[in-house]
């Protein structure tokens, strides 16, 4: 593993403006001075390269002009050790962090850069190709567990704009968008989460309050985040919001989101301050209310209702 301390100052740019692949690419070349397919190049040999894919925020247009950009890049083989990523252009490239994962076996399955150009910072995941048809087997089964690291993989796979990609690789992404397995998956493990935060916000009423308002609203965080995947976004990152307010929500579906719950569910995400037992069991009451109905909603769907239910750790909460 190897991280470096250049200065690195962010400033913004348009690439968030793009709007699929071609408009990407145009703007990363007049900003970057080189290609995305030609900065992945300087970490890997070409010849081991199937697939860039620009992931993240900025498909999802939910990007700024401070975002970073998030490349997939699909290899041949284990990526195992990068090369330096000198390039040639009239900007100096940065290498802010570059490692890599042990895979089962305890190869180099995955690599990851994080490095900054033209004062963009751009964090490039390499995986090798058997590795992602694992993930994607993996998400399609219903005895296997994934990591939120490896949903935000495949997520950024599935929701991301392919730059470059031999046939066989664009298969292997393709795939992913035949069914909602990533979606089903992450919706049911949120909601998990979501029941399990609010039945330790309860119990902590006794003796931490505050501790008690935190879970309270994690339990009302975890919940949106089965919301969304329930929309078709299995991982929306850190600006998940903006997927709920921009007009992005309805390409993900949400004609059928209703405004009343998303308002209501904003006030418990942002509450005021409680002092009090009661004032703190009054809001987890109101918590509880408002994370059935989302459930309600959810399961509008039959095969996210099947899943709900097929999993013992999601109830009504009280």
């Amino acid at each position: 593993m190897t991280i470096a301390t250049a200065k690195f100052v962010s400033v913004t740019h348009d690439l968030h403006l793009a709007t699929d692949a071609e408009s990407f690419c145009a703007r990363f070349n007049r900003r970057c001075e080189t290609t995305p397919i030609a900065l992945v190049e300087a970490y890997i040999p070409k010849e081991l390269i199937l697939a860039v894919v620009v992931g993240g925020s900025i498909p999802l247009q939910i990007a700024t002009g401070a975002s970073d950009v998030d490349l997939m890049v699909v290899t041949a083989e284990a990526p195992g050790v990068l090369q330096d990523g000198d390039l040639a252009t009239d900007f100096t490239t940065h290498t802010l962090f570059r490692g890599a994962y042990g895979g089962a076996a305890g190869n180099l399955s995955r690599s990851n850069v994080v490095c900054a150009l033209a004062d963009v910072e751009i964090d490039i995941d390499f995986l090798a190709l058997p590795q992602l048809q694992d993930l994607i087997t993996a998400a399609k089964a219903s005895g296997a567990s994934l990591t939120s690291d490896q949903v935000r993989i495949l997520s950024r796979f599935k929701s991301g704009w392919l730059l470059y990609g031999t046939e066989e690789a664009a298969q292997v992404i393709e795939s992913l968008a035949r069914d909602n397995s990533l979606e089903l998956r992450s919706s049911v493990t949120n909601m998990r989460n979501a029941i399990k935060a609010f039945g330790h916000a309860k119990v902590a009423i006794d003796d931490d309050l505050n501790l008690a308002r935190y879970l309270g609203r994690a339990s009302v965080e975890w919940t949106y985040m089965a919301i969304l995947s329930a929309l078709g976004c299995a991982y929306p990152g850190e600006k998940w919001l903006r997927v709920l307010n921009n007009e992005l929500a309805q390409t993900l579906g949400s004609s059928r989101y209703k405004a009343s719950l998303h308002n209501s569910g904003i006030d418990l995400l942002f509450p005021p301050k409680h002092e009090s037992a009661v004032e703190v069991k009054a809001y987890l009451d109101a918590v509880a209310k408002w994370i059935n109905e989302a459930r309600r909603f959810i399961e509008e769907d039959p095969a996210f209702r099947f899943a709900n239910r097929f999993c013992k750790q999601i109830y009504d909460v009280s």
